[in-house]
């Protein structure tokens, strides 16, 4: 029996400091790669009949690994010491908001500060996602041409005014969307790498900074619990402007999130939002990381709110008009914002940072 032993332990001994050696050999020539841990309790990936869609966010950034990585506060994309992987310049923008659901159309023009990579936009969701699919650019301009126009007709017009955490997943042309639904923050790192390798393979990682965390961390804080995540490839030789998607989700208030762009992104931006609710507001979420009630209404084009029909709501979207066939009409106004998306004041060209979201309601 000593004798059977030592045959069957010997040579196992020696594999095991073969195998050693080799995977410190590797290290030593291909730098150290670090798989991420399985979460404690595995993130469930939706079958692929469950997924939505006909064809085959701004704060973790995916990066491949067989690219250089970057290292955050290096000279190549550094701002003042924050390090940005991509510029955002133009936000286009249609909310629809009925007092239960909300439609967020959005549309997004990206430039690469770091060359070709893969990159993870954030949307953070106050409510369950209804579906998330592709949309139509039209639908953004065809609501703002129309509110425009009567914004311009009204008689106050001010012409001087300026469980399973992935419950969602689908692909819609270049665009991987899945939602995840957030209960440990603490976690989200590690579980968010062991998915996106589990379903997208090994050749991606995902890489967060302290930044990023802080403001997911936030956001967390104040009661979003889903957010969509947008895998995406984009290159530095261009500005590229995103495909229009679709985000249809439970929610109590009108929101646009502007603040989640601190992390991944940097630079001027503009943001074009148009916002069609039941009725006007008086109710704004300040205590939910939202702007005040004056920042709003400054930014209102020409000051004021108008009307909608059903037969309008019709002529922007069929969709939008039977999120409103119980209200018979709607509200709207359009916002314009121009700041530093990484949220601080430019003394340069006097420009406040966009670090406040969009968050109203009526009483």
């Amino acid at each position: 029996m000593t004798m059977l032993f030592k045959q069957l332990i010997i040579p196992l001994l020696v594999l095991m400091v073969f195998s050693l050696s080799a995977i410190a050999a590797f290290a030593d020539t291909k730098g150290l790669l670090i798989q991420p841990k399985p979460p404690k309790s595995n993130p469930t990936v939706p079958d692929k009949d469950k997924i939505v869609g006909t064809d085959s966010n701004d704060l973790p950034r995916v990066m491949r690994e067989d690219e250089d990585a970057i290292i955050p506060g290096g000279e190549d994309n550094s701002v003042d010491g924050k390090f940005s992987l991509f510029e955002e310049p133009v936000q286009s923008a249609l909310v629809a908001w009925n007092g239960k659901e909300q439609m967020l159309f959005l549309t997004v023009n990206q430039k690469s500060l770091v060359g070709t990579r893969a990159m993870i936009s954030i949307m953070p969701l106050p409510g369950e996602p209804i579906k998330i699919e592709r949309s139509e650019r039209k639908i953004i301009t065809n609501a703002r041409n129309l509110v425009e126009k009567k914004i311009i007709k009204h008689p106050n017009y001010k012409r001087d005014s300026g469980t399973n955490p992935v419950v969602y997943k689908t692909e819609i042309g270049v665009h991987k969307i899945f939602v995840w639904k957030i209960d440990d923050i603490n976690t989200l790192e590690n579980d968010l790498n062991y998915f996106i390798v589990q379903t997208y393979g090994k050749n991606y990682s995902l890489l967060m900074s302290k930044k990023d965390f802080e403001v997911l961390k936030k956001y967390h804080g104040n009661g979003f619990k889903y957010f969509a995540f947008d895998l995406t490839e984009i290159n530095g030789k261009a500005e590229k402007t995103k495909e229009t998607i679709l985000y249809h989700y439970k929610s109590y208030f009108a929101f646009y999130p502007i603040a989640i762009s601190q992390g991944g992104s940097s630079g001027i931006s503009n943001i074009e939002l148009t916002v069609i609710s039941p009725s006007g507001f008086n109710k704004v979420g300040t205590s939910l990381g939202g702007m005040n009630e004056k920042t709003l209404r400054e930014a209102m084009e020409g000051g004021v709110e108008v009307d909608l029909s059903l037969a309008d709501l019709r002529s922007i979207s069929p969709e939008i008009a039977n999120l409103f066939k119980r209200n018979g009409r709607a509200k709207a106004r359009i916002f314009q914002f121009k700041g530093n998306l990484d949220g601080n004041y430019s003394k340069e060209n006097k420009l406040s940072g966009l670090n406040k979201d969009v968050i109203f309601w009526q009483e």
